[in-house]
């Protein structure tokens, strides 16, 4: 996975770990957390890793010193990260909770001999070794620290800041306000989104089996029904993401995969958002145009089926709605399939109604009974989700371009970039929000697809996203 800018491999050296804790002690009445059914669907989860860049030659390490002293105030707000959490891998048998004692959040001092400047000069394209400005964190082992924080200094004096996060703990609205609250703590300002806390309010103590009629398949149209479709099959293990982007047969050699990133321009979305008839939110149309495109670049037989794996922020779905501040998680996901053939033949409109059909069943009816149905002893989530997600290759996009990541400026501005460190897998993409310093309603997005495919993408005239720099440019 190579990028356009710095040449060869780059050594990321650790200096120093050290563990902050808040502030102020958490009281004990507050020990022990309560996870909801959002949150311990991820128990297994991969940690989700984030990077901030910040342009500049003054940073040095009193910079980090005051990075962990704003960390610990902040950490009283947010005491719920410097916990452990206690029977993780043994959910569903037992239910996991947060133990918020106060272990910690890990603190990582490291530097690397690249100017910053390199970065900057290709537009933060991706690059291999961004995954080494995050610390790696084993969900598994026992005792792993629910958040990590990597601070690299460049040798230009640049300053990157790496995160890495369980998913049980927050999602991306969670994460993106605890980002801004630790700024503003730097800054000395009062907390603009103090966080709610209280899990307990998604709490089913007497689930309803009446209620319990939730069962997870994939949306198809009528007209995709007469097309016969595989579903998956291969054995359920419980390390797996609840993050699915299709299955490959086991005679197929594993592909080359390749990062990039692109900027969608605000002319560009409103392009889009013109062809599709002004009927569709941006997002949609967004995502009908990604899945379309992608479904091209990747030249496979028409028959083929394709998926597009969508999450929704259910904050204001359910009954009473949350708040946007609530820390934890909210989000639920559905799966869009149909086959290659009617993805790329039919009308941006066409796809993006496939898209906003399979966002509105995320509707208050199908939570209520998701969240009676994973509280009844004995079912498994898993195991009743993976046999029923279609094969074939797709789109699975996370994040989204309304997160607040340009918004956590420390004191010294807000970031010059904010990327992902790593993008997992074949098909996945992470939306962010433009960079103010061109236009905030762009959307810049980081994709992982096969080397060839992520090739005919750039060579495609009617795809809208550009990367800063040609992925592909003589010698990388």
């Amino acid at each position: 996975m190579a990028g356009a800018g710095p040449r060869g491999e780059q050594q990321v050296s650790v200096r120093g770990r050290a563990i902050v804790v808040p502030a102020t002690p958490t009281p004990p009445h507050k020990r022990h957390l309560f996870l909801s059914c959002f949150d311990v669907i991820w128990a297994k989860h991969h940690y989700n890793q984030r990077l901030l860049f910040y342009e500049g030659n003054a940073f040095s390490s009193s910079t980090i010193a005051d990075l962990k002293s704003s960390l610990a105030l902040c950490l009283v707000h947010y005491y719920p990260w410097c916990g452990r959490l206690v029977n993780g891998q043994k959910w569903p048998l037992v239910r996991p909770f947060i133990d918020c004692n106060d272990a910690g959040v890990e603190f990582v001092e490291a530097s690397v001999d690249l100017p910053m400047s390199e970065l900057s000069s290709c537009g933060f394209q991706m690059q291999p070794f961004f995954e080494d400005l995050c610390q790696r964190v084993d969900p598994a082992e026992q005792d792993s620290p629910l958040l990590s924080i990597q601070a690299t200094l460049f040798s230009d004096g640049g300053l990157s800041l790496g995160i890495s996060q369980s998913h049980v703990v927050a999602d991306g609205q969670a994460l993106w306000n605890f980002m801004v609250s630790w700024s503003e703590c730097a800054r000395e300002l009062p907390l603009s989104l103090p966080p709610l806390l209280d899990r307990e309010i998604l709490a089913l103590p007497n689930p309803s089996p009446e209620k319990a009629n939730w069962k997870f398949y994939a949306t198809r149209r009528e007209e995709d029904m007469m097309e016969p479709q595989a579903v998956g099959t291969a054995s359920i293990h419980m390390d797996q993401d609840l993050s699915p982007a299709g299955t490959a047969s086991p005679l197929d050699e594993p592909p080359i995969l390749v990062q990039s990133l692109f900027i969608l321009p605000f002319s560009a979305i409103n392009q889009l958002k013109l062809e599709d008839g002004g009927v569709h939110t941006s997002y949609e149309v967004i995502c009908a145009h990604l899945w379309k495109h992608v479904s091209m670049a990747r030249q496979r037989p028409s028959h083929e089926p394709t998926n597009f794996f969508v999450l929704a922020n259910c904050r204001t779905r359910l009954k009473p709605p949350l708040p946007s501040t609530y820390f934890g998680n909210a989000i639920w996901f559905d799966i869009c399939s149909s086959s290659i053939g009617k993805i790329c033949s039919e009308s941006l409109h066409a796809t993006s109604s496939r898209i906003h059909d399979t966002v509105v069943a995320i509707m208050q009816d199908s939570l209520v009974g998701f969240r009676n149905w994973v509280e009844i002893p004995g079912n498994d989530l898993l195991e009743a989700i993976f046999p029923h997600i279609p094969k074939g290759t797709g789109i699975n996009v996370a994040s989204s371009p309304r997160f607040p990541v340009y918004d956590v400026d420390f004191g010294w501005g807000r970031p010059s970039a904010v990327r992902s460190a790593k993008v997992p897998g074949d098909g996945e993409v992470v939306l962010f929000s433009g960079n103010p310093k061109l236009d905030r309603r762009d959307v810049e997005f980081c994709v992982c697809l096969p080397k060839d495919a992520l090739q005919s993408l750039l060579k495609d005239p009617k795809f809208l996203g550009k990367p800063p720099r040609n992925l592909f440019a003589e010698g990388n």
